[in-house]
């Protein structure tokens, strides 16, 4: 949570979101709500798989991943190291 609120809160120009793949609607929004995630979170019921899963992971993706994508939707990186640090590079 530190580094959101030090790195990506205070950056206009990136977004998080948190994308569950929680089959069950109600443990996936109880344990957003329980993690008092300031994020947005979007329930695997209403997202497009097409857009949101299916470009990123083959087969089943673990959880968590972390996946960077720029304003276009391209990929950047899938790794959280390598996320992360692009996203400190950012100013």
């Amino acid at each position: 949570m530190e580094f959101y609120n030090d790195k990506i809160e205070v950056n206009a120009g990136i977004e998080l979101v948190h994308i569950s793949l929680d089959l069950d609607a109600d443990s996936a929004s109880g344990w957003a709500k329980k993690a008092s995630l300031p994020w947005p979170t979007i329930l695997y019921a209403d997202h497009d798989k097409e857009v949101f899963t299916t470009p990123f992971f083959d087969g089943d993706p673990e959880a968590p991943s972390y996946i960077l994508v720029d304003a276009t939707g391209k990929m950047i990186t899938k790794d959280k190291t390598h996320a992360l640090a692009k996203i400190n590079m950012l100013k």
